[in-house]
């Protein structure tokens, strides 16, 4: 048997485990609401919530941009990664046990609470931009998938077909409760493949190989200038502070301690395999400088490691590259369906929709994001580009309206939509070429201006008692 033939039963093999666990839970969803299907009933556990913060970053920025950072720059690519957990813990320590004890299971919710006059166009602009973020996070994994694929010698439509419908499967019938429970095993398999990995490509002198063949500067921790390391960390950290996804896991979770725990141990986790597929880009590049940056990881799985061991580390990619994708999924069905129809469109229209409809509708969502995400992501292969794009539009429109309502008295319902437009369209105009940004940061700028101007000048009337 040769050894794509045993690379390709491996990634059959954890395909075929996935859909069984799906099928399994589907007797988990009879009699669910729609807020029990979004939330796994408020079940979750600290060992599932915080595998599942796990997934929610782990995926082709940590898992292969990571190695390609460490083949560049060596052990200081672990930015990226480390940015991602610090996010973690600002959301824990910040947000994670507000939303859990408020029952938040979108921040809109909250924008609805807090500004009473623009709330619902606030909701709507949100969910807008929730679902740039949304599909352009399933674009990328996408785009990585099709590589894996490629790679292998499959044909990249059908491989990403397969792992498309694999995921919109445990996505549509089991909602959270598959997403937490896959997460759970997709982390012990991301876990075990790497490890393993490292263990067999640095014993035997590979590490005294990879010391001696690279540069002393692979080894610094800090190879960046400040302003790049500001770059590589500070945006993650603000947009994990505003995730929709990490709002909806602390719902999600049986109890506020379970809420915060979750997100702090998740944040340890991601810290601790940040490093390891940067070491494997190093080891990459000590042993193959000629091969790309952008697929070392590949190059050293294939060429190094043997059949079954290299079939399991595939297999932990594409768990990195699904875990990913079924958050997104679950949080674009949440926002379209939960937050933008069930609690803004159809109130205004005078319409109350049933349990049955809205569930249908959380099943379809997933569907109609997966197709258009699969098509986009044909039109390029620049996946931090693509990314990139989602978060500028999401964190520009998001983070001052959402922080500044909570710990400023002062904000109005028209500076908070004054900020989430300000902040919005400055990045849109950015993306366009009409300005040029250093950072998405600089966004955050107009929108704090226009938050504080226009909640002073029009300041919410405060109802007098009777």
């Amino acid at each position: 048997m040769g050894n794509t033939t045993i690379i390709i039963l491996m990634l059959v093999l954890y395909c075929a485990f996935m859909v069984a666990v799906t099928l399994w839970g589907r007797s988990k969803q009879k009699g669910q609401n729609v807020k029990d299907f979004l939330t796994a009933g408020q079940e979750g556990s600290l060992a599932t919530i915080a595998c599942a913060y796990l997934g929610d970053h782990v995926g082709t920025g940590i898992i292969i941009g990571g190695a390609a950072y460490g083949a560049t720059v060596g052990i200081g690519g672990s930015w990226y990664g480390l940015g991602a957990a610090f996010s973690f813990v600002l959301f824990g320590v910040l947000v994670a046990g507000w939303a859990r004890n408020n029952n938040y299971v979108t921040i809109p919710a909250y924008l609805r609470d807090r500004y009473k006059k623009t709330g619902r166009v606030m909701s709507l602009i949100w969910v807008f931009l929730t679902a740039c973020v949304g599909i352009a996070t399933l674009t990328g994994q996408i785009i990585a998938g099709r590589q894996l694929f490629e790679f292998l010698g499959i044909n990249p439509l059908t491989g990403s077909i397969i792992a498309v419908t694999v995921i919109l499967l445990y996505c549509s019938i089991t909602g959270m409760w598959g997403v937490l429970t896959l997460g759970f095993w997709q982390a012990v398999i991301i876990i075990i493949g790497l490890v393993i990995a490292l263990i067999m490509v640095l014993g035997g002198g590979g590490w005294g190989m990879v010391r001696s063949n690279l540069d002393a500067n692979y080894f610094n921790l800090f190879p960046f200038d400040g302003w790049t390391m500001f770059t590589l960390v500070v945006p993650t950290m603000i947009f994990g502070l505003t995730s929709n996804s990490c709002i909806q896991l602390s719902v999600s979770a049986k109890d506020k301690k379970t809420a915060i725990g979750g997100a702090l141990v998740g944040a340890a986790l991601v810290a601790g395999i940040t490093f390891l597929p940067v070491i494997l880009g190093m080891y990459g590049a000590a042993a193959y400088p000629e091969a790309a940056t952008g697929s070392i990881i590949f190059t050293v799985i294939l060429d190094t490691l043997p059949s079954a061991v290299a079939g399991l580390l595939l297999a932990a990619i594409i768990a990195a590259v699904m875990s990913t994708c079924d958050t997104a999924l679950m949080t674009f069905a949440t926002c379209t369906v939960y937050d933008a129809y069930g609690n803004v469109i159809a109130p205004m229209l005078g319409h109350k929709p049933n349990e049955k409809g809205l569930r249908n509708a959380c099943a379809f969502m997933p569907v109609l994001a997966m197709i258009f995400a699969l098509i986009l992501s044909f039109t390029s292969n620049n996946i931090i580009g693509v990314l990139t794009s989602g978060y500028s539009l999401f964190v520009a429109g998001s983070v001052v309206p959402f922080l500044g309502g909570r710990y400023w008295k002062k904000a109005s319902s028209i500076g908070g939509l004054a900020a989430m437009i300000a902040g919005a369209a400055c990045a849109w105009m950015n993306l366009l070429g009409i300005i040029t940004l250093p950072t998405t940061v600089i966004s955050l700028i107009p929108s704090l201006i226009a938050f504080v101007i226009f909640s002073l000048l029009f300041p919410d009337k405060v109802e007098s008692g009777g």
